[in-house]
């Protein structure tokens, strides 16, 4: 079932960031490994004290390893993510760049999905004691450094043919309007061939899936799992502002279906792809 029209999201652009949003950045791709930061957390810093304090609550379970260890559980029983081989004029700079961007996005987007079922229940003050946690690193292990990915590019930025493909696949992604365009495409939009080859790639995905289901099944095992983690209140900041909520709330209405979607057709290209 195709979703409503979502809303524009503004971003703060990583490059654009200054003082403690630009720190908290940095503190972002340490903690999840990923070479981005991602626009759940980019729109997040749009509104004064959001993102400080959507950290403050995620920060202990993405250093602890929890988030990680649930979003891992998640994706190893994604369904209908069968593959097929990629075929195309697709050059291998081209499918270099893919498969990078491609292991980037579906390391981070379950992660991310977990973390906004995080925020939901910290919306609604569903929090553990403050005790009891104090065996938690304060900071995340020092793993393998991570990729430089392609930068982004908005659709009014390329050539009107690469704009229309970045769309169409904004469509086939979201499974309703264009207005917010996937990240993961934004990195390949220097590449017009590949984002054909994609798209045709989920034509036949498309047809032959049930996205929404499999979404769908995503989607609760995704609150189930966030439910059984040690969320605690942040420490030293207070809570959600009204405008903060309604910030969170904004993205946790749209978001999470988008990814759950994302995760999916994520799968689906990688397992497509040699390597």
């Amino acid at each position: 079932m195709a979703s409503k029209n979502p809303p524009r999201f503004i971003e703060l652009p990583e490059s654009d960031a200054t003082g403690r949003i630009r720190d908290i950045y940095a503190d972002i791709r340490l903690c999840l490994g990923a070479p981005m930061v991602n626009l759940v957390y980019r729109h997040m810093a749009c509104q004064p004290g959001c993102l400080e304090w959507a950290w403050g609550v995620l920060r202990p379970l993405f250093v602890s390893g929890e988030i990680a260890g649930a979003a891992e559980a998640l994706v190893g029983g994604v369904e209908g993510a069968g593959a097929f081989e990629i075929t195309g004029p697709i050059d291998a700079e081209a499918q270099a760049a893919l498969v990078t961007v491609l292991d980037a996005y579906n390391r981070a987007n379950p992660m991310n999905l977990i973390a906004l079922e995080l925020l939901s229940l910290a919306l609604a003050g569903d929090f553990e004691p403050a005790s009891g946690r104090e065996d938690v690193a304060s900071e995340p292990p020092v793993g393998e450094p991570a990729p430089i990915l392609p930068s982004m590019l908005d659709a009014d930025q390329v050539a009107p043919e690469t704009a229309d493909l970045m769309r169409l696949l904004a469509r086939q992604s979201t499974g309703g309007g264009d207005d917010v365009i996937p990240s993961l495409y934004r990195h390949l939009a220097h590449w017009p061939q590949c984002l054909a080859v994609v798209s045709g790639a989920l034509a036949v995905f498309l047809a032959e899936t049930d996205l929404d289901a499999a979404a769908g099944r995503l989607a609760g095992e995704a609150g189930a799992a966030a439910a059984r983690l040690p969320l605690r209140a942040p420490e030293g900041l207070p809570p959600p502002s009204l405008a903060q909520r309604e910030s969170l709330r904004e993205l946790i209405g749209f978001f999470p279906a988008a990814i759950c979607r994302m995760i999916v057709i994520g799968t689906y290209l990688r397992r497509s792809l040699p390597g």
